[in-house]
């Protein structure tokens, strides 16, 4: 088999599970493999090699594509999860006038 670009790649797959009635979705894989799937904490220190996950938070241990598979099937709860907590960031926002 030659070479297939991914967004070809893509776009047959959607195309063969659309003739099958079955839905694709594309998720943002941002931040996957820096959060801890047991406790939600993300942090860059989280990742101690391409290979090793290991949470400061909780101390929970795994293979780091495990620990980030493990994220992407759990994507509708945690990007909720993550559009919340920007969401009362942005309300919390003081900006005072010194007008």
């Amino acid at each position: 088999m030659g070479f297939v670009d991914t967004k070809n790649k893509i776009q047959k797959i959607k195309y063969k599970q659309e003739q099958k009635n079955k839905l694709i979705r594309e998720i943002n894989p941002a931040f996957s493999s820096q959060r801890c799937f047991k406790c939600g904490h993300i942090s860059k220190n989280n990742r101690k090699s391409q290979s090793d996950f290991t949470c400061e938070n909780c101390k929970h241990t795994e293979n780091a594509d495990l620990n980030a598979s493990d994220n992407l099937l759990d994507y509708d709860n945690w990007s909720l999860e993550q559009m919340t907590m920007i969401q009362n960031w942005n309300q919390n926002l003081c900006i005072e006038d010194v007008g």
